[in-house]
């Protein structure tokens, strides 16, 4: 192998694990366990299911009693300007008054309170799942968060890698040309490539930047010193190992596809309880009241009390057509909620298609690139030998350096594909969790 791949691979080494030498690798289940503790949208989920809760509380509270007192005072000023009746005296008097009740009201049939009551445990189950889903979504999420830092740092030290590769191919071909061996148009053809690799080099800088600051958004935590992925990474494929069988369990244990089957279940529960607007309600109403009268036309008070236990029977005849308006606007809402999971079942065996055979491609791209890299690089050694001696333009030692760096950006991206493909399928079955976070974490290097 010739000095300068040898010298361009140490580089880009260098480049990638420089910062290993001050601190500790931070690796994937610090940045989770960061997340866990820190996210704002898996802590946003989890207020919304505690909240939901409360609803299945107040849904009962429609079928339990309601107790409440109410007091009254007023002040009476009566005057009798003239009267034949001995008993009315002329003249002015004030006297004063008070009613003090207390009033107990027990349903006994409300059918809408029934069906809030079913309706609210759905709500409630929902709550739960979409809660998971949040869980789950943020297992992916750090992980391609994480994946994409990896990604953009292996992308800087390529490209620094690959400067450096093209800086002394440049200074060699600087020496050719002054002893009348190449042409200029080699030299030009040098420097060209140069600077296009100087602009590389900065926005990879840029992307990795980005990409640490997602880190950040995610975790609260500022990362500078990530750990790659190991050189030995298990490929395995998929097991089961036929795409129908993951298809089937995506459709029965998809946590999303759950989560929308009871929004159907909710949205068909409140057209029951619309319809109820149309049933009679029976309540048995208790009331107390406590009376205290300080005068009235005879000039006498009283004190009285009065206890009142009925049954009231209500029956809704006309309301300007809200209830039946109503029912046709529940009725539309539920057969929308319908088409979404139609939409969501297609959308999940898609989906869970197109992750499975991500998997198995990027099995093969990845053994396609590793061996693509290693002849590229007995390539580069035998072009750069060939220029040295004359045989070979220094056009294709460029090619060369361009083409063998290509080849490993490509070969380490494959790699993450892989990981991801992996994520993604457990997520489309239902199965994705903190333990994939930790399988993961395996294949980094300490």
């Amino acid at each position: 192998m010739s000095g300068l791949v040898r010298w361009s691979r140490s580089l880009m080494l260098l480049c990638l694990l420089l910062s290993c030498s001050s601190a500790r690798a931070e690796d994937l289940l610090d940045i989770y366990e960061l997340a866990r503790q820190h996210d704002p949208l898996i802590q946003a989920a989890q207020f919304a299911n505690l909240a939901t809760r409360e609803s299945l509380r107040q849904a009962y509270s429609g079928l339990l009693p309601t107790l409440s007192a109410g007091a009254e005072y007023d002040l009476t000023r009566q005057e009798i300007l003239d009267s034949d009746n001995p008993l009315f005296q002329e003249g002015t008097s004030d006297f004063g008054g008070y009613d003090l009740s207390l009033t107990l009201n027990q349903p006994l049939f409300r059918y809408a309170a029934i069906v809030s009551v079913r309706q609210a445990k759905d709500v409630v189950a929902r709550s739960g799942l979409e809660y998971f889903v949040a869980e789950q979504e943020l297992v992916l999420r750090v992980a391609e968060l994480y994946l994409q830092a990896l990604s953009a740092q292996d992308d800087l030290g390529f490209a620094r890698a690959e400067q450096a590769a093209l800086q002394l191919h440049y200074e060699r071909a600087q020496g050719q040309q002054a002893r009348g061996l190449i042409p200029v148009t080699d030299l030009y053809d040098a420097q060209a490539r140069l600077a296009a690799a100087q602009e590389r080099e900065f926005s990879a800088k840029d992307a990795q930047d980005d990409a640490f600051e997602g880190l950040r958004e995610v975790s609260d935590n500022r990362v500078a010193n990530p750990a790659g992925i190991k050189e030995e990474l298990p490929l395995g494929p998929p097991d089961p190992a036929t795409v129908e069988q993951w298809i089937e369990a995506g459709l029965k244990q998809n946590l999303a596809l759950q989560v929308q089957a009871l929004t159907v279940d909710v949205a068909s529960r409140e057209v029951d309880r619309r319809q109820a607007g149309h049933l009679p309600t029976l309540d048995l109403v208790a009331r107390g009241n406590r009376q205290r009268t300080g005068g009235d036309l005879f000039g006498k008070g009283r004190d009285t009390e009065i206890l009142n236990v009925g049954v009231e029977l209500r029956l809704p005849l006309y309301q300007g057509g809200l209830v039946n308006s109503q029912v046709k606007e529940a009725t539309y809402l539920y057969q929308r909620a319908r088409k979404e999971h139609e939409r969501l079942v297609r959308s999940v065996e898609r989906t869970t298609r197109s992750a499975y055979w991500g998997v198995i491609s990027a099995i093969g791209r990845v053994e396609a690139l590793q061996q693509s890299v290693a002849a590229l690089e007995l390539a580069l050694d035998g072009r750069q030998k060939g220029f040295r001696s004359g045989l070979f333009p220094s056009l294709d030692v460029l090619d060369g350096v361009r083409d063998l760096f290509r080849s490993r950006r490509d070969y380490a991206r494959a790699r993450y594909d892989y990981i991801l493909n992996s994520l993604r399928l457990k997520q489309m079955v239902g199965t994705l969790s903190e333990k994939d976070i930790v399988a993961v974490n395996q294949w980094l290097a300490e």
